[in-house]
């Protein structure tokens, strides 16, 4: 479960417990409804972004709506309180600084 390139971050559930899945940036997943993505979608509850990474998560497909941004270093527990819109994640954009 990786995208080839750039700086990695860490999804996992909350409180970094359970499984946890590294992408590789940068990259843009405008919808997370085909595929593995669907998972995904479902199954963010905590972020770590590495040192040169940062993270931008939408209420909406295609990069659209609200957004809660994370930038390098990060480590966010509690995702659900944070992004504010009830957790629901439906693309992201990951940039590599």
């Amino acid at each position: 479960n990786r995208i080839a390139g750039g700086r990695p971050i860490s999804l996992d559930d909350r409180n970094f417990a359970g499984s946890s899945l590294t992408l590789v940036g940068p990259a843009e997943l405008g919808t997370l409804d085909k595929g593995a993505a669907q998972q995904l979608k479902r199954d963010i509850k905590s972020v770590a972004t590495g040192p040169r990474a940062t993270l931008v998560l939408y209420q909406k497909q295609f990069l659209s709506a609200r957004s809660v941004g994370f930038g390098p270093g990060t480590r966010e527990g509690g995702l659900v309180e944070k992004l504010g819109f009830g957790g629901r994640i439906e693309s992201m954009q990951l940039r590599c600084n």
